[in-house]
């Protein structure tokens, strides 16, 4: 390590390090951190990314910054991933969170997209149903690990999180079968389009039908998943708007647009949950679809803003098609 660095002298802690060096092969900078680096990005935007997993087991100040997404880890929990951003020119920590419930959580890959995202994977064993930390989100590809509930040593998912430049995640999924599945590499491509590419040993819900391998030829194959960007988009929230003074009940519209190139047919589910002086939860379907390039409002119900107050909403898109197009 270098002086005037994230953390420049050892620490019984560290576990790996982060270094640069210029193109004639002459060290910049480096630093130890307290985890071992599995992958590392920079982006357009020169936001560099550390990724990968720890056993530190406390709140440790040299790996997590304060207000980021998960700043503890789980009691009795063996691994934790982790993902930081640095300054690229001087070495410095701009952020850093753990990423990981229950169980064991290994990071082993990152990739930054052309939009100033980065992409975070590896493989969990984490339920993550009792905890206070979640691994997928509402709405995902696969929100739920997809071994046998109630394990006390669960087969393992691949798992991509999707964090912001802030640090603010977007979302995150599992993926994987009942048996043994873990993501080893992850690359986006320059519209946005991620893919995975990991080992696994389950029969189902790894690979579509049509593919060049549909269904598993041994004991483990390894296997390539292509995620496509957002195409159905919440541009708007229509109304209530914004400092909007409730009294009663109030319907809630947003804006969807549909920024794929092919029409929506298929039914779309739109969910609102909303909390503040009052908290309530709206799912509606609806069946009109929604042609390409086009945007429309969706009045996705009424809600119980009696109390006077603030409150917050938080809108999610649903649709069960499975597309192929960007």
């Amino acid at each position: 390590a270098t002086p005037d660095t994230h953390e420049p002298t050892l620490d019984a802690k560290a576990e790996g390090f982060l270094a640069k060096f210029n193109g004639s092969g002459q060290r910049l900078w480096g630093t130890y951190i307290r985890g071992k680096g599995q992958g590392v990005a920079i982006n357009a935007f020169n936001h560099l990314y550390v990724g990968g997993h720890t056993q530190v087991s406390t709140a440790d100040s040299m790996l997590i910054t304060a207000g980021c997404h998960q700043a503890s880890v789980e009691l009795g929990s063996q691994h934790n991933g982790f993902l930081m951003q640095f300054d690229p020119q001087n070495g410095m920590r701009n952020w850093g969170t753990f990423y990981g419930a229950e169980f064991t959580t290994f990071g082993y890959t990152l990739a930054c997209d052309p939009y100033g995202n980065v992409f975070f994977g590896g493989d969990t064993k984490c339920y993550a149903t009792l905890t206070t930390e979640t691994i997928a989100t509402e709405g995902s590809h696969q929100p739920s690990l997809g071994s046998a509930p109630g394990l006390s040593n669960p087969p393992s998912d691949a798992f991509i999180v999707q964090f912001d430049s802030t640090g603010e995640r977007k979302w995150a999924t599992y993926y994987g079968g009942t048996a043994g599945d873990g993501g080893k590499a992850i690359a986006c491509d320059r519209n946005g389009a991620l893919y995975l590419a990991g080992g696994s040993s389950s029969t189902a819900a790894i690979a579509t039908p049509g593919t060049y391998q549909p269904t598993i030829g041994g004991s483990g194959d390894a296997f390539l998943v292509r995620f496509l960007p957002v195409d159905l988009a919440l541009q708007a929230l229509i109304d209530p708007d914004n400092d909007t003074l409730c009294s009663g009940t109030k319907p809630l519209s947003v804006l969807v647009a549909n920024l794929g190139r092919m029409d929506k047919s298929d039914t779309l589910k739109i969910s609102c949950t909303y909390s503040g002086p009052a908290t309530g939860i709206l799912d509606t379907f609806f069946t009109s679809g929604l042609a390409a390039g086009i945007s429309d409002t969706f009045t996705v119900g009424n809600l119980d803003l009696s109390f006077p107050g603030n409150y917050s909403f938080t809108v999610y898109l649903h649709y069960t098609r499975n597309d192929n197009e960007r």
